[in-house]
């Protein structure tokens, strides 16, 4: 569901950081409100980025609005009109993520600790125009995010969002509390759920190393784990519903493994499936989707749990 060079508007490349005792971080909000670096007791939690990234995609974590997932072709139906979206994954001709990573944020407010980041669309290419916000909090052991999205046209608009952050996949494990895992047909359409099998089964904690996932999970338990046995470090992330999803992308021979909560299932504009069951949200004109992630750092202990 990722990798890959979109195209998007130029920015100012100015880092902002924030401290709060052991907990740094570093955002590039000119470059898709991207996060350049999470640091905890001198550990890089997020994988380490050098110098300025050429887009978000080369960032440690970048936000998705309005949607997630490609959308083949860019093209879907909703309210009874067709809608055709703009490339921005080049060299594939699908639509992905939405705009709000391919352009510039602006720092609506920050004191140190905190931040609140705005990008604003104007319904353009995406017919409908609408705010995305990440407020970024740092406390002594974790990172809390508050996503939000509200549509400023006179429409209904088709709605969601999500998180990508990038670990480092080196000796790493990861578990997830996901009960299946979706399936797609052959225009990637979601068609349904999957039971937990083999490599799918994050129930319990498996090395990362030759996991080859690029999957989109149900995940009613909002809560998963990336834990680094050699230096002893472990990130808890964890959310609440709408965030009732999580992408897990292990790709063969590279570094990182990406845990992303994500409100709805990938293409979930083109699934003949309820909202519900999907996770597409629909807001009227003025309405908000709201979300929320922690993303916690401990040392583990021999039982599996930690202490800050």
């Amino acid at each position: 569901m990722d990798e890959g060079r979109g195209q998007g508007d130029s920015a100012d490349t100015g880092e902002l950081l924030l401290e709060r005792g052991a907990m740094a971080l570093r955002l590039a909000p000119g470059i898709g409100g991207c996060v350049t670096g999470l640091c905890w007791r001198g550990f890089e939690v997020l994988r380490r980025v050098s110098g300025a990234p050429a887009s978000a995609l080369d960032s440690a974590a970048y936000p998705l609005f309005p949607f997630f997932g490609r959308i083949p072709h860019g093209r879907f139906r909703f309210g009874g009109r067709q809608v055709q979206l703009r490339p921005n994954f080049a060299p594939e001709p699908h639509a992905i993520h939405g705009q709000a990573w391919c352009g510039a944020w602006r720092v609506a407010s920050q004191d140190g600790q905190s931040a609140k980041l705005v990008f604003e669309h104007a319904g353009h290419d995406w017919p409908w125009a609408y705010r995305a916000e990440q407020r970024f909090r740092l406390l002594e052991d974790r990172l809390e995010l508050a996503l939000e999205l509200c549509n400023l046209s006179s429409r209904d608009m088709p709605a969601g969002f999500g998180w990508h952050p990038f670990f480092s996949g080196a000796g790493a494990l990861v578990e997830a509390a996901v009960d299946g895992v979706w399936r797609f047909g052959s225009r990637l359409e979601p068609t349904g759920l999957a039971p937990l099998e083999g490599r799918c089964d994050l129930r319990a904690p498996r090395p990362v190393a030759g996991l080859d996932l690029d999957h989109v999970f149900r995940w009613p338990g909002h809560r998963a784990r990336i834990c680094w046995p050699r230096t002893g470090l472990c990130a808890e992330l964890l959310a609440a519903t709408p965030l009732d999803h999580l992408v897990v992308f292990a790709p063969p021979e590279r570094d990182f493994v990406c845990v992303e909560p994500v409100s709805h299932v990938a293409n979930a504009l083109n699934a003949s499936l309820p909202g519900a069951e999907s996770g597409l949200h629909v807001l009227a004109p003025g309405a908000r989707l709201r979300g929320a992630i922690q993303l916690r750092v401990m040392l583990a202990r021999s039982n599996g749990e930690g202490a800050p």
